[in-house]
């Protein structure tokens, strides 16, 4: 690692570039700046616009969409509120890997991106949670 200006974050070459805190600071602006592999954003939306996702593809930058590489957070507050034990929520969070590689799969498969196919996803599992259980989602 190393460090860099603050001015200089998102045109910085690298690996992975974790955006977080900021949203949309994957824009029509910076877009063109990226210099790195993977966008692995933690929060917040890193993309300004879902469009942007096609683009990344367009441009070989494989984009994890924040909400399914850091739905740790969601699955503990989850948990709490329906009072499961702490070893369910930790079984669940320790599905993320998996879930992630779901959707590069079905990225890959069905070829579109991987905003498409997380969205996917979390629609499928909540029409299944809506079906399945007393509790409304």
């Amino acid at each position: 690692a190393a460090a860099c200006s603050p001015d200089n974050i998102l045109s910085t070459e690298c690996d992975i570039l974790c955006p977080a805190a900021l949203g949309g600071v994957i824009n029509n602006k910076t877009i063109g700046t990226l210099r790195c592999k993977v966008i692995a954003g933690a929060a917040n939306n890193p993309l300004s616009e879902d469009r942007l996702a096609e683009e990344l593809t367009r441009r070989n930058i494989l984009y994890i969409p924040d909400y399914a590489i850091n739905a740790g957070g969601l699955i503990h507050v989850g948990s709490e509120y329906l009072g499961l034990p702490k070893e369910e929520a930790l079984r669940k969070a320790a599905g993320i890997g998996d879930t992630i590689r779901k959707v590069l799969q079905i990225a890959d498969m069905e070829k579109i991106t991987t905003l498409a196919a997380a969205d996917r996803m979390a629609e499928a599992r909540i029409a299944k949670a809506r079906n399945n259980s007393h509790v409304k989602v």
